[in-house]
């Protein structure tokens, strides 16, 4: 896909800039995680006023592109998950 080309539509128009309920689905999270992530400081978002926050799909491919690893490491102070991929 040509990355100048909207990947989203919204009302019929294309658009770059997802709200929460979008930038959550596209991230495959909760929105109460997505919010949370808002709050830490861990997520790139513009706040526009009264509207509230929104995330530009650049953003968000760029924050997954330097979360990226072929490696798999455990998370910082949790072990091994019975279920989980070892």
């Amino acid at each position: 896909m040509n990355t100048t080309t909207a990947k989203f539509e919204r009302d019929g128009l294309p658009t770059a800039v997802l709200d929460a309920r979008e930038a959550a689905a596209y991230l495959a999270v909760a929105e109460s995680t997505l919010r949370r992530m808002v709050r830490r400081g861990d997520l790139p978002h513009v706040r526009l006023g009264e509207v509230g926050v929104r995330f530009r799909l650049v953003d968000l491919d760029a924050w997954l592109a330097a979360r990226t690893s072929r490696e798999w490491t455990p998370a910082k102070g949790r072990g091994p998950r019975r279920g989980m991929l070892a």
